[in-house]
């Protein structure tokens, strides 16, 4: 079939939105191949795409033809999400319907393939579309594809399971105390998924021959309640949340001899106070993990031989103000892993031996911000990075041997990738820019176009959008500040109403040379109501190096609210903006921003949204909080980053928008700011959301937000 690929032709006119047009999913230029996966022998890419619009079906395309096979439908899988499913995507910040994500299976004979529909799993031969093995009857939470394709291994209620693909026979590997309601075994808890980006809770041996895995005790940490109190059933959930200073679940790594039915369960490491970070086996057999410590200032990598049973320290890696995790560990030769360090304050590739020796292959004021694959003789590998700056990424060839870097991608903007070593190094490549939509393409090893896969490109001016201008100002510290500007349709900057449109907080990056800028259909629609809207990523933000972003460090609502105060001068000065009349919104951390910046600069902001915000960071959890701020028991960086603070500060109208089954960033932050505001007069609006968690979906929540917050800011900057 001819490539689906969106064009200039099927999306509409935005020149002039409303916020029915601007709460649209999917985003024009978005529909793009997800989760792209190379079978081994380099026939196909298989990939999610979402055809209709709404909901992610599965295709492959013929690498030699550049041919697309629609293989499966999703069906409407949306409707039946599991609450676990849920909670995954929430983790992962995925928003589309549909299948959720698949493996192919390595079988002799028939070509097939594990799907995830709303987390319900099944095996499906690609080639008959036969259902060859339904587990939909089964409450899996994870199921994963063994090494060597013959069996599944997965968590239910009773532990972590192996289910023979052949015959469907399903076997406990790893049972679950059931006694214990409190104790699984092969699952990340919450924290680690959430804010250490590990999701997987067991790993298994390359030969199939042992599983590693944690068991997570969450009975320290105190249960909380969450209520769906806008559904017509009477539904609860009940969450282990660690809030900062609190204890955390104790997490143990264990590993298990699948070969034999009577093996014992065996302790590798008791992490008593920090966190399992990072776990891989090496083909020698021994398995590497790393442990951060609940500081996050030391990071320590640790060997395991199961054999003898010796455990030793690899490496062991301490930096201030914290460590930052690898982005990557791949397996490298029989006894090493490649991945990324910071001992020069900027992610590098290095290669780890279990030996204890640990060679920096790159170096330079620039961030390794994905590690793609390695050839099979290890000379080279493949890297995303900001070697050409902050603003955008590029794939790079690095020589292993010398560390010198190739860059394979030539158009300005920003790459993502994917390498398969089994397919003969061929690369997936995504390519976005501010005035170029997603397009995508398939690479020889050294960079010769193989064949395109998602051809069609139009610019923001086909869809009746302008590009934001990048900008940039100088930090009080000296730095460089990378900022984006969204101009009304004429042009004009005078006299005109300035919005920012903030994140702020620390390892996220807002301004990008992507695509996704210039399909912000909140900023622009409130440019062409005549406002002109800004980015900024301030000091602390991420991919800048250690020292650019440890400006945070115990400083939240601090040099985030200064830099963005020193752009709003900026834009005065410059472009004429009207000083008596700028507004500000955000969510998440960009909602704190909103609400911190409203009690500071009172004289500044005339009006806000704030989005699901945190409004003191004792309501936030422990990894995410005691990194930045330390333990609340020192008091100081707690009190001085609190909203509560400064309350009697806050003179503008602002208007509070919260989802009500936010597990992340809890509604009692609301709670406690609305509790706080009573008979002080705050002009404070709320709007409650009463089935959403952090990240709304779903067209009508969205179109509510976009009126509501559109119209609030635009009345508050006397534009209606």
């Amino acid at each position: 079939m001819p490539n689906p690929s969106s064009t200039p032709h099927d999306v509409f006119d935005l020149s002039k939105l409303t916020p029915e047009l601007a709460a649209e999913r999917p985003l024009p230029g978005t529909k793009v191949p997800v989760g792209m996966t190379f079978d081994k022998s380099g026939r196909y890419l298989y990939f999610m795409f979402p055809e209709s619009g709404k909901q992610l079906d599965l295709f492959r395309v013929e690498i030699a033809t550049g041919e697309w096979e629609k293989l499966l439908d999703a069906d409407g899988s949306e409707a039946i999400l599991t609450l676990e499913e849920q909670l995954r995507r929430e983790r992962l910040r995925i928003t589309w319907d549909g299948l959720s994500d698949f493996s192919l299976i390595d079988h002799p004979d028939r070509d097939l393939i594990l799907i995830n529909r709303g987390g319900s799993f099944s095996i499906v031969d690609l080639n008959s579309s036969e259902m060859v093995l339904d587990l939909s009857d089964r409450s899996l939470v994870k199921l994963q594809v063994s090494p060597d394709g013959s069996c599944l291994f997965g968590v239910d209620d009773s532990g972590i399971v192996r289910v023979d693909i052949h015959s469907g026979s399903v076997a406990v590997v790893v049972p679950r105390d059931l006694d214990k309601s409190t104790v699984t075994v092969g699952l990340a808890e919450f924290v680690a998924q959430e804010e250490l980006d590990r999701l997987d809770g067991f790993w298994i041996s390359p030969d199939n021959v042992r599983i590693a895995y944690a068991e997570v005790d969450e009975s320290p940490v105190s249960p909380i309640q969450i209520a769906h109190l806008g559904s017509k059933k009477n539904e609860t959930e009940l969450h282990r949340y660690p809030f900062a200073g609190a204890p955390n679940a104790k997490v143990k790594l264990m590993i298990r001899d699948l070969t034999r039915d009577d093996s014992a369960q065996i302790e590798v490491f008791d992490i008593e106070d920090g966190y399992l970070a990072r776990v891989c086996w090496l083909k020698s057999g021994e398995l590497l993990f790393s442990i951060l410590d609940r500081a996050q200032v030391r990071l320590i990598w640790y060997r395991y031989d199961p054999t003898s049973g010796n455990i030793s320290t690899v490496f062991d890696h301490s930096k201030q103000p914290w460590v930052n995790l690898p982005v990557s560990v791949l397996r490298f030769g029989d006894s090493s892993v490649l991945t990324t360090v910071e001992t020069s304050g900027f992610a590098h590739l290095a290669v780890i031996g279990s030996d204890g020796s640990v060679r920096e292959v790159t170096s330079g004021e620039w961030m390794v911000t994905e590690i793609l694959g390695v050839d099979s003789d290890l000379s080279w590998a493949w890297i995303c990075s900001t070697e050409q700056g902050p603003l955008e990424r590029h794939l790079y060839r690095v020589d292993l041997r010398t560390g010198a870097t190739q860059r394979v991608t030539t158009h300005s903007g920003f790459h993502t990738a994917v390498f398969s070593e089994s397919a003969g190094n061929l690369i997936f490549v995504q390519h976005s820019g501010l005035d170029a939509s997603p397009t995508s393409w398939i690479l020889s090893p050294t960079g010769e176009l193989v064949c395109h896969v998602v051809s069609e490109v139009y610019s923001g001016g086909d869809i009746g959008l302008e590009p934001p201008r990048f900008f940039n100002i100088e930090a009080d510290s000296g730095e460089s500040l990378f900022g984006a500007l969204y101009l009304p349709p004429d042009g004009v900057t005078k006299g005109r109403p300035l919005v920012v449109s903030v994140y702020g907080g620390p390892h996220a990056q807002a301004v990008q040379d992507h695509w996704a800028m210039t399909v912000d259909l909140q900023a622009q629609l409130l440019a062409q109501q005549g406002a002109v809207v800004v980015k900024l990523d301030n000091r602390g933000s991420y991919n800048r190096g250690l020292r650019f972003e440890s400006h945070l460090n115990r400083r939240f609502g601090t040099v985030e609210i200064e830099d963005q105060l020193n752009c709003i001068s900026y834009l005065t000065n410059q472009y004429g903006i009207d000083p008596t009349r700028v507004g500000i919104y955000g969510w998440s951390y960009g909602g704190y921003m909103v609400l911190k910046s409203m009690c500071k600069a009172p004289n500044i902001f005339k009006v806000g949204v704030s989005g699901a915000p945190v409004v003191d960071f004792t309501l936030y959890d422990t990894a995410y909080t005691e990194r930045y701020l330390g333990l609340p028991e020192d008091g100081t960086s707690y009190n001085a980053s609190s909203v509560l603070t400064d309350l009697d500060s806050l003179s503008s109208p602002v208007l509070v928008i919260h989802g009500l089954i936010d597990e992340n960033v809890h509604f009692r932050n609301t709670a406690r700011l609305m509790e706080e505001i009573i008979g002080k007069g705050k002009k404070v609006e709320l709007i409650l959301l009463p089935e959403s968690r952090h990240s709304p979906r779903g067209y009508e929540t969205l179109l509510e937000i976009t009126r509501r917050r559109t119209s609030f800011l635009l009345e508050g900057l006397d534009m209606v």
